[in-house]
């Protein structure tokens, strides 16, 4: 009896992403050859891979000796190609937002898989049905924010170069697709200048 490619998939990818060579070419034919055909639309299979992405250490209705820890470096950089593929993805709440953060500010990540979790972030803001971006669109644009504030005009690094394209892109593709969001965004930019400066002219007023 043959499993379903569904079913054997995350195994098979799990195997192909093994610190040893011998475990990992196995691993890698038995995903071209028996799971090539795996249906990465599919809501089980997907939920599954983004389990096995994010783990559940911090899952508070889950045994301690039922927990999953998060998948290592290697085997998240395999699953964020096959998150970038599927629309399926794109749309599995809150997993998504847990993804693209573990991936940007998450403890262990590397500057691949920032790369591949702003990249992973367009894929979303272009893919996201309207009613899951606007749960997620306001939360990640304020992460990719904060990143942009924290990095270096200058960096040499290809790879911090992507990023950053990434993040501009996903900027420019949700700014299409909410217009309402970056007008409020404008707004608050505003009102705290504003307040800022209220808060100057008060202080010098109360110098002279």
């Amino acid at each position: 009896m043959q499993l379903a490619s569904e079913i054997v998939y995350p195994i098979y990818l799990a195997g192909a992403s093994d610190s040893q060579e011998s475990v990992a070419k196995r691993g890698d034919e038995l995903l071209k050859r028996k799971a090539s055909t795996a249906n990465l639309e599919d809501a089980k299979l997907i939920n599954r891979l983004f389990t096995l992405f994010n783990g559940t250490a911090s899952a508070e209705n889950i045994a301690a000796e039922l927990k999953v820890a998060p998948a290592p470096s290697s085997l998240r950089v395999r699953l964020m190609s096959v998150f970038c593929r599927s629309i399926a993805a794109a749309n599995a709440f809150p997993y998504t937002l847990q993804c693209i953060f573990g991936c940007i500010y998450g403890s262990g990540t590397t500057s691949r898989l920032k790369q591949l979790g702003m990249e992973f972030t367009v894929w979303v803001f272009k893919h996201a049905v309207m009613d899951q971006l606007k749960l997620i669109g306001p939360v990640i644009l304020s992460g990719i924010l904060r990143s942009l504030d924290g990095s270096s005009s200058t960096e040499a690094d290809s790879t911090a170069r992507d990023v950053k394209i990434f993040a501009y892109q996903a900027i420019g593709l949700l700014a299409s697709r909410m217009p309402n969001l970056f007008r409020h965004v404008l707004v608050v930019h505003f009102y705290f200048l504003g307040s800022y400066f209220v808060s100057a002219m008060g202080n010098d007023l109360l110098l002279l």
